[in-house]
């Protein structure tokens, strides 16, 4: 969809641009996001922003989700 696509070309640019925690990976880091879209020329908007954080959202579930529940398994208990 033409309406997403400055969205979907800075979550592929910039989805390596994240925040680590001792649990793993936290989120964005917003300020690199905004220097990749500069550099793409991307102009960010409150519309495109919550596209982002959209991404972001359903990647960090899917990062954080249980182990067991990756590979399919069960979890102990």
């Amino acid at each position: 969809m033409p309406a997403n696509r400055d969205a979907w070309d800075l979550w592929i640019y910039s989805r390596t641009q994240v925040r680590s925690g001792g649990m793993g990976p936290i989120g964005l880091d917003y300020p690199a996001v905004w220097q990749v879209a500069d550099i793409l020329g991307i102009p960010i908007t409150p519309a495109l922003l919550n596209k982002i954080r959209i991404l972001e959202m359903e990647w960090l579930k899917r990062a954080n989700a249980p182990k067991a529940k990756k590979e399919g398994g069960t979890t102990p208990g």
